[in-house]
């Protein structure tokens, strides 16, 4: 548990903000290492193609991008995010598999903008505290040069790095890599977990972990207030009914932060699975499909690993059980002795005996 520091974070305009619904383009995977993606802007049925107000809006280039090499993306889908996305579909995934992030990205949307844009230049002076960590806004360059490295010999001319209608698979990487060291931080913060356990596990390469409380709680605040800033009063252009031009959707990795963000304004505690060790707020799979479980005494943090566990035990008690049975006691006693019902005892035995 985090040092008492005497700050606490809060949050504008208070409690939780419901995540809208995205629109996910249609994607694919070149070279084993870049994800391209279609277009944002409405597209139609019939055609396939981008809508006319696309090109009247000097747009063109756009349009032009997405048919090279073949790739005729149809058009975005709408996705609603599950609860606890952030913890369980970002927290699972395994971000040295280019398929793995492939197929996570056809599902959901591409995490993170070109450019890094999303991610902002942290404020902290960790220098101050240790002159051999590197500055964060330098870190923030480093990375900055890191990935553009990574997609400079795939622009085509006249295109830009901030951009493109493609992301490196490691783009992506850093983007979830992010969110789920936040998520680290805000359980050590919250006391939960402990910046030690934050210093252990830490996945953004580009950036040290905040070596206090203190310095934890401001890289959360910058962060999140950074990567939050799609949710205000926006205006956009319609046509026939229709949204043609402007950010009518928040990305995805907005959309992540924001639930992050809505747990802390709920002070959400996290729970760790005592079956595979994961971070969750509620239980998944044991009420209908959408539904989560918060309330009792969960320590499991789905059905699956609830079910599993369960098997354990059972498997346990029965190889217990066989072995007191060879020791010379009867079934009663056994049964006693583990506070397990008689007759499930007597299986036990008489399947020991049997094999």
């Amino acid at each position: 548990m985090g040092e008492e520091t005497g700050f606490r974070i809060g949050i504008w305009p208070g409690g939780a903000i419901p995540v809208p619904a995205l629109s996910t383009p249609d994607v694919r995977l070149l070279n084993g290492e870049l994800i391209q993606f279609g277009t944002y802007y409405y597209m139609t049925e019939e055609e396939n193609r981008p809508d006319d107000s696309v090109r009247t809006l000097g747009l063109a280039h756009l349009a032009d991008r997405l048919y090279t090499d073949g790739f005729k993306p149809g058009a975005p889908r709408r996705v609603v995010l599950p609860e606890q996305f952030y913890l369980w579909e970002i927290g699972g995934l395994r971000l040295d598999d280019p398929e793995e992030v492939l197929r996570f990205t056809q599902k959901w949307g591409v995490l993170g903008e070109p450019g890094l844009s999303e991610i902002a230049i942290p404020m902290f002076d960790t220098e101050l505290l240790d002159p051999s960590r590197k500055p964060a806004h330098l870190a923030h360059l480093d990375l900055f040069k890191e990935m553009g490295n990574l997609v400079a010999h795939h622009l085509r001319p006249g295109e830009q790095w901030d951009f493109r209608k493609f992301v490196h698979v490691r783009e992506i990487a850093v983007h979830a890599a992010l969110i789920r060291d936040l998520t680290r931080v805000w359980d050590a913060v919250s006391g939960g977990g402990s910046l030690e356990a934050v210093r252990r596990d830490w996945e953004s390469h580009w950036l040290q972990p905040p070596p206090t409380t203190e310095l934890a709680q401001g890289f959360l605040v910058d962060m999140l207030s950074h990567a939050l800033r799609p949710f205000h009063v926006q205006l956009f252009l319609t046509r026939n009914g229709r949204i043609t031009y402007g950010r009518w959707s928040p990305t995805l990795f907005a959309a992540t932060c924001l639930q992050l963000a809505n747990d802390i304004a709920q002070e959400q505690p996290y729970r760790r699975c005592l079956k595979c060790g994961r971070l969750f707020v509620s239980q998944r799979g044991r009420a209908k499909y959408g539904q989560f479980r918060k309330e009792g005494d969960i320590k499991y943090c789905s059905s699956a690993c609830a079910k599993a566990q369960a098997q354990r035990d059972l498997y346990r008690r029965q190889v217990n059980a066989r072995k007191l049975h060879a020791q010379g006691l009867d079934a009663e006693d056994i049964a006693e002795r583990l506070s397990a019902n008689l007759e499930s005892v007597r299986r036990w035995i008489g399947k020991g005996e049997a094999e």
